[in-house]
C-alpha cells in the first residue's frame, strides 16, 4: 500500500482519482484486524510540498496504528517516464505556483 501524504486535501492533488490516504489508513485496519501482514511503500515524498516533518510523522503514526510488518523506501522522489515531467512540471504550475524555481 502507498502512502504519500497524510493532508487529505492534498492527497487529492498529488494522486487524483484514486482512494485518499484516510481510506487506505482503513484498508490496513480492516487487513490488520483479518491477520494479514501489511508493507508500506512511503513516496513519493515532494521537496516543498509534503517533506514536512508533520507529514512524515502522520503517515507514520498510520503504519504504527495498522501496526504494518514494513516500510518501504525507494528514495523519496518521483519516477520521470517519457510524459512524466512535462505533465509533473505542468501540475507543479497549476498547484505550487513558484515551486519549480
Amino acid at each position: 500500500m502507498t502512502l504519500t501524504t497524510f493532508n487529505e486535501d492534498l492527497c487529492r492533488i498529488i494522486e487524483p482519482d484514486v482512494s485518499t490516504t484516510v481510506e487506505r489508513f482503513a484498508v490496513l485496519e480492516t487487513v490488520r484486524k483479518a491477520e494479514i501482514p501489511t508493507v508500506v511503500w512511503l513516496g513519493p515524498i515532494l521537496l516543498f510540498i509534503n517533506d514536512t516533518t508533520e507529514n512524515l510523522r502522520g503517515l507514520l503514526d498510520y503504519c504504527i496504528r495498522a501496526k504494518v510488518c514494513g516500510i518501504v523506501c525507494f528514495g523519496f522522489g518521483t519516477t520521470m517516464r517519457d510524459g512524466s515531467r512535462d505533465y509533473f512540471y505542468q501540475k507543479l504550475d497549476e498547484y505550487f505556483p513558484d515551486t519549480k524555481q
